[in-house]
């Protein structure tokens, strides 16, 4: 009986040894597929809020130039959607409220163009012939006592980026451009008129990024 023990005992003992080391595996490799799935999907919903802050700065401008050049409703129908993208719980992805609240922003946005006669829409971030996706703007931060504003953009990284697939760098040097050829400083009124066009430019890594990969970047 006690050689039969052992053995149901070692048999047992297998099995467990199995699986615990499965389970563990399992569990790994799970966090790891979840973590890549979710830095997809946060990427995706980034991508079209950025969209919609992009096409609510542009009518907003508008109406400040001419404060009649859209309808009552329409203006309304914009400001709604700036505060939805504005209380977006973008670091709180399980809140309950994120599924209603793009369902709102892209009902109100088809609004908002079907009403403008505009042929817009978010079909998804574009692509480049080489598959390199390119920068996304995911938020913008207006400071009104200092009178500036600070803008946040991401992008994924080539295994071995060339001078030519820096799409990150690249869209800085562009953002750059476009505020020294737009912005006064003889216009410019604020708390700290004199700090210059541009004032701060980090890069941060997120997920398996290393600092010298940023490093190589900036």
């Amino acid at each position: 009986m006690d050689i039969f023990d052992s053995s149901l005992n070692l048999e047992e003992t297998h099995f467990n040894d199995g699986f615990n080391e499965g389970y563990n595996d399992g569990l790994s490799s799970g966090k790891d597929e979840g973590r890549q799935v979710g830095l997809k999907h946060g990427f995706e919903i980034g991508e079209e809020l950025g969209f919609y802050r992009g096409c609510i700065d542009v009518w907003k401008s508008a109406t400040r130039v001419d404060p009649t050049c859209f309808s009552s409703r329409v203006q309304k129908t914009i400001t709604q959607m700036d505060e939805w993208v504005r209380k977006y719980p973008i670091l709180d992805p399980e809140n309950e409220s994120v599924t209603e609240t793009m369902k709102s922003l892209r009902l109100k946005f088809r609004a908002v163009c079907a009403t403008l006669n505009l042929k817009l829409e978010y079909n998804g971030y574009p692509k480049t012939s080489d598959a390199q996706e390119k920068a996304a703007l995911i938020n913008k931060f207006e400071d009104e006592t200092y009178n500036r504003v600070g803008y946040t953009l991401v992008s994924k990284l080539a295994p071995k980026p060339s001078s030519d697939s820096r799409p990150l760098s690249s869209a800085v040097f562009a953002m750059v451009k476009a505020a020294l050829e737009a912005i006064d400083l003889e216009l410019h009124c604020g708390s700290h008129p004199q700090l210059g066009v541009v004032d701060h430019i980090c890069f941060h890594p997120l997920s398996h990024t290393s600092l010298d990969q940023m490093a190589g970047i900036a």
